[in-house]
């Protein structure tokens, strides 16, 4: 189909055999088709034929290097770069193994029912962990240690903490919150479908992931409130005392360990 274009290489990868890279593009589900440029994968939603195939890959080709950062990805309802601390991400802006922080990313529907609530939740609680917007003025950001915006959470939530004698250290954010909106693009749409995939089943949003060192954990079941995010990000940190407890059982083969 492009044997002969030698900016273009067609390959595939087994899963069983290559969790670790499946893991790292994001592939949960089979079969999965993804360009990989820049490192970055990008998924392909459409007709599994030859020519809209061809069509795609030309396409991305034709289109690189065009846009850089997060001004690939369509803001969604997180707009405004005064108010919404929520970074908008996309799959050619998406954390990776490279990525300093560990991040929250939710999967929503802007159009759903619910979007509006996801909204004020998500902006609290980016918030809360010591993110800002982007453009917002610097004399307005509240620069607060990171150990005492834990104990903070923790006094506002009723969360167990447990803490190191000495830190966390600095006054950067605890993590980082992103959203991908699965309904502002067709691209958007086909990474959704692709990220929400497990195995073969599909799963419908809004999700929500821990993303750190370059792998997703889906956070199944968790219920989109502040307090029970706030519990799931400390835990994800690991300075939730009741997961700390719950690991000591399950090394001693007393019980499951689980994010």
């Amino acid at each position: 189909m492009l044997k002969n274009d030698k900016q273009v290489g067609i390959g595939a990868i087994d899963c069983d055999l290559e969790k670790a890279t499946c893991a790292k593009y994001g592939v949960s589900g089979y079969p999965t088709i993804k360009a990989i440029l820049g490192g970055k994968g990008k998924s392909y939603n459409g007709a599994r034929e030859s020519e809209p195939m061809k069509e795609y890959i030309q396409r991305l080709s034709s289109n690189r290097g065009t846009k850089g950062g997060s001004a690939k990805c369509p803001l969604g309802m997180f707009k405004s770069k005064l108010k919404d601390s929520v970074v908008p991400l996309c799959e050619e802006h998406f954390p990776d193994d490279k990525a300093k922080n560990a991040w929250m990313v939710f999967f929503y529907e802007g159009k759903s029912a619910s979007a509006a609530d996801l909204k004020s939740v998500a902006n609290t609680l980016a918030s809360e962990l010591g993110n800002f917007p982007a453009d917002m003025n610097k004399a307005l950001k509240t620069q607060t240690k990171r150990r005492d915006r834990l104990n903070e959470l923790a006094k506002k939530y009723d969360l167990a903490l447990k803490l190191p004698p000495k830190g966390p250290f600095g006054m950067e954010a605890l993590i980082k919150i992103g959203a991908v909106c699965c309904d502002c693009s067709d691209d958007t749409m086909a990474f959704c479908d692709s990220s929400l995939r497990i195995g073969e089943e599909n799963i419908k949003a809004p999700q929500v992931f821990w993303v750190q060192n370059g792998q997703r954990t889906l956070l199944e079941g968790v219920d989109f409130s502040s307090v029970a995010l706030a519990q799931r990000a400390i835990q994800g940190l690991g300075f939730s005392a009741l997961h700390q407890e719950k690991a000591k059982k399950t090394s001693t083969g007393g019980g499951d360990d689980e994010l």
